[in-house]
């Protein structure tokens, strides 16, 4: 009888063990793998490919902007893999399709940036950077894919190897870089480009510098983002297509 209790109290044992063992298999499988492998040097940099907008070349340039100019609040996006951009695609349809198992089943942003977002050590690393660079970081968004930072023109001018310059269009003024942001090139991997640096000089109401706020339960961003522009692409976007997979949560819950 008092073998039998060993026995069970023994194979007890070594099915805990090796329930953690699956446990920390899965964790190990779904934890995002940092993509920064060396380390962050300013003077090693890489251009992001069409972030100067193309309305550049068509407006009249009145000069650099004053250096103690403030820029607002900006958002230095993060990118993911081709693998979680594919992955986050195929959960969002599911989470609208009522014949999937997830129909409805929304993640939080947090959820949302375990799976699909930045590895946390890549975003504190682009945070770090941002700061050394004199800009200030309000905060890493939970689902990891992007960083809202401000500055003034000098701050922005240095960390990004461009100029910032007012333009007209069509009698419109609007602020841009004049060439294309650089940044580092051991951050390229996790960085698409810096949304806010130039607006939509054919929208009257722009307003360059409002500030924007990120919703602490929802993820999403709130303000006046019709004068936004989306790194790397040319093409505007407005507030209904912004970051549509920056948080899994109902608008209307």
């Amino acid at each position: 009888m008092v073998i039998g209790n060993r026995l069970k109290q023994v194979s007890f044992v070594f099915f805990l063990f090796a329930l953690f063992l699956d446990v920390t298999e899965v964790q190990a499988q779904t934890q995002t793998q940092s993509r920064i492998l060396s380390s962050v040097r300013n003077e090693e940099r890489t251009a992001v490919a069409g972030s100067t907008s193309p309305l550049v070349k068509a407006s009249v340039d009145h000069g650099r902007m004053a250096g103690g100019q403030s820029l607002g609040r900006m958002l230095l996006m993060l990118a993911p893999t081709t693998d979680q951009e594919q992955q986050s695609a195929d959960l969002l349809a599911a989470l609208h399709d009522s014949s999937s198992p997830s129909f409805h089943k929304w993640l939080t942003p947090a959820q949302y940036g375990e799976q699909f977002g930045v590895a946390s050590q890549d975003a504190e690393t682009v945070r770090q950077w941002l700061q050394s660079q004199g800009l200030t970081v309000h905060e890493i968004s939970q689902s990891r894919r992007f960083i809202v930072f401000s500055g003034n023109v000098s701050q922005v001018e240095r960390a990004f190897s461009t100029e910032m310059h007012s333009y007209s269009y069509n009698n419109n003024k609007f602020i841009a870089n004049s060439t294309d942001v650089q940044i580092p090139a051991a951050l390229s991997q996790v960085v698409k480009g810096v949304v806010r640096l130039h607006g939509d000089p054919r929208k009257p109401d722009l307003k360059i510098g409002q500030k924007i706020s990120v919703n602490k339960k929802t993820g999403k961003i709130e303000g006046d983002c019709t004068s936004w522009v989306p790194p790397i692409s040319p093409r505007f976007i407005t507030s209904s297509r912004y970051m549509p997979r920056a948080s899994m949560a109902p608008e209307n819950p």
